[in-house]
């Protein structure tokens, strides 16, 4: 436990990866503070100077179209673009796959539940997805593997199907307005040649930070107690909770032993 990296709000591992020491946090961003707060930025820097790979979880409370929020923050808040500049400032990443929403309490839905990376841990996060169905809580339960694959024969590319574009265009974006050759007048061809590879290298490089190493592997399956039963029951039990939500019906039953 790194104590001078945990509050409240926040709690900060390190772990041994194989032969790569890794450091796990798990962050709640609370929506009436700071965005991102200040422990987010002392966690980068430490990763950063002790050469860690850097796994972030958390609650954002912040909305973005990088991560596939539905909704905006509140007038004078902008939780999102704040938490968004600091990540790329930060040289991190988001990890979630394919934007899916993160959170349903039966009245509106939302991704706010974020998978954050250092570049040294985005070849860590492998099959990450949300768990629609497994539990009750208005969080929907996101899993990963954590780790190298070794031993799981498993085979990488970057599936373009995968790439989160909102992100894509924001860094990409905000690359070329920071680029000094890009907002200097051309006035020849050598300078021509070089707007054209810089514009290039940012494409790329955008397209990497915005597209998941996606893994694949045949050894690495469910549990054999989750079968379709278990799921299917779950996923009824969900249903039922979130019709009861959107009814506002909450009842709480006291039952009492009058046999005793």
């Amino acid at each position: 436990l790194l104590n001078n990296l945990t509050d409240g709000d926040t709690v900060s591992i390190i772990l041994k990866l194989g032969n790569r020491t890794s450091m796990l946090c798990s962050m709640y961003m609370d929506r009436d503070k700071e965005c991102p707060p200040p422990k987010f930025r002392e966690i980068a820097a430490h990763a950063k100077d002790n050469n860690l790979a850097l796994t972030i979880c958390t609650d954002a409370n912040a909305h973005s179209s990088a991560w596939g929020s539905t909704v905006k923050d509140a007038i004078g808040k902008n939780r999102g673009e704040s938490l968004l500049d600091t990540i790329i400032r930060e040289d991190l990443h988001v990890s979630n796959v394919n934007n899916p929403t993160t959170f349903d309490n039966g009245r509106w839905k939302n991704a706010i539940d974020l998978t954050i990376t250092n570049n040294s841990a985005s070849n860590n996060i492998h099959q990450w997805k949300t768990n629609i169905g497994t539990c009750t809580s208005d969080h929907i339960p996101i899993t990963f593997v954590l780790g190298n694959m070794d031993g799981h024969n498993a085979r990488s590319f970057q599936n373009i199907k995968k790439t989160n574009w909102g992100m894509y265009r924001e860094l990409a974006i905000s690359e070329m307005e920071s680029s000094k050759t890009l907002n200097s007048e051309i006035t020849s061809m050598e300078e021509l040649e070089e707007a054209t590879k810089t514009i290039t290298d940012i494409m790329i490089n955008a397209f990497q930070k915005s597209t998941p190493t996606t893994y694949v592997s045949s050894d690495i399956k469910d549990p054999p107690w989750l079968t379709e039963e278990v799921k299917k029951s779950r996923e009824d039990m969900l249903d039922k909770l979130k019709k009861a939500q959107k009814r506002k019906k909450y009842r709480l039953r006291l039952c009492v032993d009058t046999t005793a």
